[in-house]
């Protein structure tokens, strides 16, 4: 994915200050935040600014795969990529959105990440 604009949620202050970092050194405009309920406010207050919301599956409240879910059927020119500790299937979420998310298993490092990001690349 080229440059872009990414929401990035994590309700760990220390990952999502240090994966903010990473992305904005990969040439990303980042917003960030750390509650799935604040995420869908930002993303609701100006859809057509995000190219990919990273999320971590395990957010308090709204789970990042519920909140992906959410944001991605509201447009379809957004992307999304779940990250988490534990095994994720991409299976679970609903067909016509699958193949607009990616999975990213902690740990991973920046090329990971990057790699992901691309992956998630709309085809031309």
């Amino acid at each position: 994915m080229k440059a872009g604009h990414i929401l990035l949620v994590d309700d760990e202050p220390q990952l999502l200050s240090l994966l903010q970092r990473y992305l904005t050194r990969m040439g990303f405009v980042v917003q960030t935040c750390c509650d799935g309920n604040v995420a869908i406010r930002i993303f609701n207050a100006d859809s057509s600014a995000y190219d990919l919301i990273v999320a971590d599956l395990g957010l308090a409240g709204l789970p990042g795969d519920r909140l992906l879910i959410q944001l991605l059927s509201q447009s379809d020119l957004v992307r999304g990529l779940l990250c988490s500790g534990s095994p994720y299937e991409i299976s679970q979420f609903p067909l016509d959105i699958q193949s607009r998310v990616g999975f990213l298993q902690k740990p991973f490092t920046p090329q990971m990440l990057a790699r992901s990001i691309q992956d998630l690349q709309p085809p031309p």
